[in-house]
């Protein structure tokens, strides 16, 4: 192992990363323990391992290779998860909504970061979890932070994927990018998923090559429309202000020719 770690390293900058696996079964349980850990003698270990096999398996056809190059590659590089946590958290407790942070990959976004309240009224999405462009606020922030040519193409791909739903789907996209370039955000209303509503703002890294989004999400009872337009929507704005600035006094991150010249040649 030592060995094949030397190697590596000598052929390649790139640190690598690890997996820690949680086993729950002890001989004892330690005092200082504050894991989810169980005292057992009598469990069944193979069939375990084969049952986490199976979950890993699931959730790698679910989320796919794709997805941990995109995150590995945002916080080892963008870090705009690390400027922007603290102020999401902060955004999640004052308004008692889930705040989330997600990266443009073709028709989707996928959860780079997330926040919850005190009192969450859902589960926080894990990183990695993808939504569509189409139904979303966080799609829509990221279409209109595309140029011209690229949401043109966008565009095309929605329509495509979903024929049916094409012109209500076109609609609620043309008026989220006016809404954006008028107030800087854009609202969801049960678009993705009935009785919650959401509200998104668009973030072009200063590298120039990463689409992201911020959005609050909550049930229609909690983050009204009102609620939405008076407060949270721009409160999410200048967290947004407060992230570019943030990120606008850091070094870029080295270029990366190859993944760089295959975007533009898309």
């Amino acid at each position: 192992m030592t060995e094949a770690r030397s190697s590596a390293g000598a052929a390649s900058a790139d640190p690598g990363f690890g997996i820690y696996v949680h086993w729950p079964f002890c001989r004892a349980k330690c005092p200082y323990c504050d894991f989810n850990s169980h005292v057992s003698g009598e469990v069944d270990h193979a069939r375990w391992a084969r049952a986490l096999v199976a979950e890993i398996g699931r959730y790698a056809d679910e989320i796919g290779p794709r997805v941990l190059a995109l995150s590995y590659s945002l916080m080892s590089k963008l870090q705009v998860h690390t400027q922007a946590r603290p102020l999401m958290e902060e955004l999640a407790r004052e308004s008692n909504c889930i705040v989330g942070l997600s990266i443009l990959d073709g028709l989707n976004v996928v959860f780079v970061e997330s926040a919850l309240g005190d009192h969450p009224y859902s589960r926080r999405p894990q990183v990695g979890f993808r939504v569509p462009i189409a139904f979303t606020s966080m799609g829509w922030s990221c279409i209109a932070a595309m140029n011209v040519a690229e949401r043109a193409q966008t565009l095309r791909k929605i329509e495509a994927a979903h024929p049916d739903q094409a012109p209500e789907i076109l609609r609620n996209i043309q008026k989220a990018i006016a809404d954006i370039w008028k107030r800087g955000f854009c609202i969801s209303e049960g678009a993705l998923e009935g009785g919650s509503n959401a509200v998104g703002v668009p973030y072009l890294h200063p590298d120039g090559r990463h689409i992201l989004a911020f959005n609050m999400t909550a049930p229609d009872t909690v983050l009204t429309r009102r609620a939405i337009e008076t407060r949270w929507g721009p409160r999410l704005v200048k967290l947004v202000q407060r992230v570019r600035t943030s990120d606008a006094d850091r070094p870029l991150p080295a270029p990366e020719p190859a993944r760089t010249a295959a975007r533009r040649t898309r």
